[in-house]
């Protein structure tokens, strides 16, 4: 139901959009370029009044290069959600150039 609210906030990234409803995120990705072996996506955020990334989800895509993907962080405290490729089970920092770093404004 997040997904399709009508007072849904929507914020496009690369490959899809990043939609806060409430205190929720979701990150709708499709045509994800496939992963080479022993690498996952990670989400990252960005607290308010914090300019350090912090670690979030790890996910693969699904073989067509889709994911939706729930965030496990309270949207009211964010400012920034991105996305880069790491090794399997997540990094404590982003080991490689963000796909994408998006606002939440």
């Amino acid at each position: 139901a997040d997904l399709i609210a009508t007072d849904a906030q929507r914020y496009p990234v690369p490959e899809g959009e990043v939609v806060k409803h409430g205190s929720r995120l979701y990150l709708t990705l499709h045509s994800l370029p496939p992963l080479p072996h022993g690498k996952v996506y990670q989400a990252w955020t960005i607290a308010k009044g914090s300019k350090t990334l912090a670690p979030s989800i790890v996910f693969t895509p699904s073989p067509s290069g889709s994911a939706v993907v729930a965030l496990p962080e309270n949207a009211d405290n964010l400012a920034v959600v991105a996305l880069s490729v790491e090794p399997e089970g997540g990094s404590k920092a982003p080991t490689s150039k963000p796909t994408f770093i998006r606002p939440l404004s």
